[in-house]
């Protein structure tokens, strides 16, 4: 079931024709730049967006909204942004994630399981119905019996990564997807969490050679600015030791790979300083740490 609403900011009949790639916007080089600035807020943004492996249709999330936002080609055109209600079932929807194959929709909604006696977020699942998505489902107890929060990502094998606050500070997990089933997460080692920093906002290449993700130091019991980090797999598929993305700078998040591997999305600075406008860079800023 896909239930859309018309984004109060933008009327379609005053919204610009865009065509092509990435909502028409004029590709980045190897320094980033703003995404869509004139379509997609400026700050307020939660994740940056995300892309359909056939690069039709875009998802992202914004602060203080309980939908998802999104646009899609029609007839050739980028539709206006608009809000998409998942299920008439759940009242809050947060941080997509597209599968690789573009078959499951995964997101993130606020509200308690009947297994759980409180609150929290849990991850959902939708499938590919025609234009849109079935009735979303939840994951099983396994992964949802953890404290996680914000960006998710999965391989193009089912393998699922997100963050926990498991171990008393957020780090990244991995849940396999085995018979059909999401494993018991395990903790990744520590080239990827650190025993004084926080790890947060995965995003796995689809065959798991890599590793995309915010860490940020504390000191003092005080998160310093989160970076970005990438994290690459040995020849026997061992991680190694992270090394920062440091071409993005300081107080940069939530990465995002686009499906074509040609572009890297993250939250930087927008309007008041916050992280939370969305910007892109050329890939190639990655190729030489992996």
């Amino acid at each position: 079931m896909l239930v859309t609403l018309a984004d109060s900011q933008t009327a379609q009949k005053e919204f610009p024709v865009l065509t092509g790639p990435y909502l028409g916007q004029p590709r980045p080089g190897i320094a980033g730049k703003a995404f869509a600035p004139e379509i997609i807020p400026v700050s307020g943004l939660h994740t940056p967006p995300v892309f359909t492996p056939d690069g039709r249709e875009a998802y992202w999330k914004r602060l203080g909204r309980k939908t998802i936002s999104m646009m899609k080609i029609e007839n050739g055109v980028w539709s206006a942004p608009r809000e998409i209600s998942l299920s008439a079932k759940l009242a809050d929807f947060r941080d997509p994630c597209i599968s690789p194959d573009g078959r499951k929709l995964f997101f993130l909604s606020k509200g308690a399981l009947p297994s759980q006696s409180k609150e929290k977020e849990n991850i959902w699942f939708a499938e590919r119905k025609g234009d849109g998505w079935s009735e979303p489902q939840p994951l099983n107890e396994a992964v949802n019996g953890h404290n996680l929060h914000w960006q998710i990502s999965v391989a193009a094998n089912g393998n699922l990564y997100f963050a926990s606050f498991a171990s008393g500070i957020q780090d990244i997990y991995c849940s396999e997807f085995r018979d059909g089933q999401h494993r018991e997460p395990q903790k990744l080692g520590q080239g990827i969490n650190g025993e004084e920093s926080a790890e947060w906002s995965p995003y796995i290449s689809p065959d798991e050679n890599f590793l995309l993700f915010t860490r940020a130091e504390m000191v003092n019991n005080s998160m310093e600015s989160p970076a970005i980090y990438i994290c690459v797999k040995d020849a026997s598929g061992n991680w190694g030791e992270a090394k920062q993305v440091s071409a993005l700078g300081p107080h940069v998040l939530c990465p995002q790979l686009t499906p074509d591997k040609q572009y890297l999305f993250f939250l930087g600075p927008g309007a008041g300083g916050d992280a939370g406008r969305a910007y892109w860079i050329s890939a190639e800023i990655i190729s030489s740490k992996r």
